[in-house]
């Protein structure tokens, strides 16, 4: 059920960031910039999941120590942290590689001089 999630959001993401953040007259073709989109997404996301095991698994050099973070519910929670922490790294990666790959290199690679849908 995740990976619905995932794909949901990242449609949504995209729409959002092509038609308001990275708006402009020179597009290419929706599917041509959905799935670079979508690549940069789902690396970020793979890169995302090991970070967070790194916080997590007792055997890491990263991992969160008692007796500031714990396994319960709540603030402290080590899995709470590391979600955070796990944002944090990740989207502004997901962001730059984005505006340089997907709305930039693709676009003017592929762009025409008038809006696409």
């Amino acid at each position: 059920m995740w990976i619905v999630g995932f794909l949901v959001a990242n449609l949504f993401n995209f729409q959002l960031n092509r038609y308001w953040t990275f708006k402009s007259g020179h597009r290419a073709s929706w599917l041509r910039e959905f799935w670079p989109f979508l690549a940069v997404g789902s690396a970020a996301a793979l890169i995302g999941l090991f970070v967070k095991i790194g916080f997590t698994n007792p055997t890491s050099p990263f991992y969160l120590p008692e007796p500031w973070f714990h396994e319960n519910a709540g603030i402290r929670s080590r899995e709470y942290w590391a979600q955070l922490f796990t944002i944090v790294i990740t989207m502004p990666i997901n962001f730059v590689v984005n505006k340089l790959w997907t709305f930039t290199h693709i676009r003017q690679r592929h762009g025409s001089t008038r809006p696409t849908g």
